[in-house]
């Protein structure tokens, strides 16, 4: 039996970063791929979004099982991915996630079959990710565990997402208040603040819900001393990611050695926060220097 990994390939309406990112899968011939698209939000981008899905199912030219899940109206972010990691984790004991800006390594998959057997049956790990916040130099080893989801390429497990919701509740938000733990008051008001935003409907967003998840059942992600992929779908056509983020070279060659105790590292976490955490704008901090002194 094919150890071969499941695949959830989510994608929209960017034509070439999509098909880049499929020559990595189609390079991998996954017995399954689920595939995932939301639906435009103007006649135009209908057209581009069909258009595509046409041309991504034409590029999909190996033997396999071919599931789709492609939305007639636009369903936004939040609840068109949400729902489709829910619908693949629905289906699958385990897989990889991969959206349409992210282009994998040639070792990418070889890691994430290995590192799903792997941990499968321990359960603080929420998920494994092929990307390493930029912190290659902060790694004591070739591999550590954080504190945060991490959905730059990512896989993990149906039993890690049973609970996963991508709408919140109004006791979530209360429960990530009093229990996001971090020394960094400024990350933990900006913590706070995005599942706020989430919770209101304010910040169209699917992925800072693991991080619920995390801190309910106390776990972890693991990730790579240097990333096993790129994204390239920074620019004005992305959802999120429209300022360029610092990354690390990717290596093709490398692999990473796989110890029997991989440590969370308090120094990469740090990093995380200060680095990832603590995106605000110039408004943003201004708000945050008086909600600061208004705690001291």
């Amino acid at each position: 039996m094919s150890n071969k990994l499941p695949i959830l390939f989510v994608f929209f309406n960017r034509p070439n970063e999509t098909l880049q990112a499929l020559s990595r899968i189609k390079a991998y011939e996954p017995e399954i791929i689920y595939l995932s698209s939301d639906g435009g939000r103007n006649l135009t981008e209908k057209k581009l979004v069909a258009e595509l899905r046409e041309l991504v199912l034409k590029n999909i030219t190996w033997e396999c099982d071919i599931k789709c899940k492609f939305e007639t109206q636009n369903i936004g972010c939040k609840n068109n991915v949400g729902s489709s990691v829910k619908w693949f984790f629905g289906n699958v004991d385990k897989g990889v996630v991969l959206e349409d800006d992210i282009l994998v390594s040639v070792y990418f998959f070889q890691f994430m079959e290995h590192m799903l057997s792997r941990f499968e049956q321990d359960k603080s790990v929420q998920m494994v990710s092929g990307f390493n916040f930029s912190a290659s130099d902060l790694f004591s080893s070739d591999l550590a565990r954080i504190r945060f989801p991490n959905v730059w390429s990512w896989g993990s497990w149906s039993d890690r997402f049973a609970d996963y919701e991508y709408d919140l509740t109004y006791q979530d938000i209360l429960y990530v208040h009093d229990n996001f733990d971090t020394k960094n008051k400024k990350v933990k008001l900006y913590v706070n603040r995005i599942f706020d935003k989430i919770y209101n409907n304010t910040l169209n967003t699917w992925d800072y819900q693991i991080l619920l998840l995390m801190l309910k059942h106390n776990r972890h992600t693991i990730i790579p001393r240097y990333p096993l992929m790129k994204n390239v779908g920074f620019g004005p056509d992305a959802t999120h990611t429209v300022q360029k983020v610092q990354q690390d070279h990717v290596y093709d060659s490398w692999y990473p050695k796989i110890s029997d105790d991989i440590c969370l590292d308090e120094v990469i976490n740090k990093h995380i926060e200060n680095k990832f955490y603590d995106g605000q704008s110039i408004i943003e901090k201004f708000f945050t220097k008086i909600r600061m002194k208004m705690l001291k």
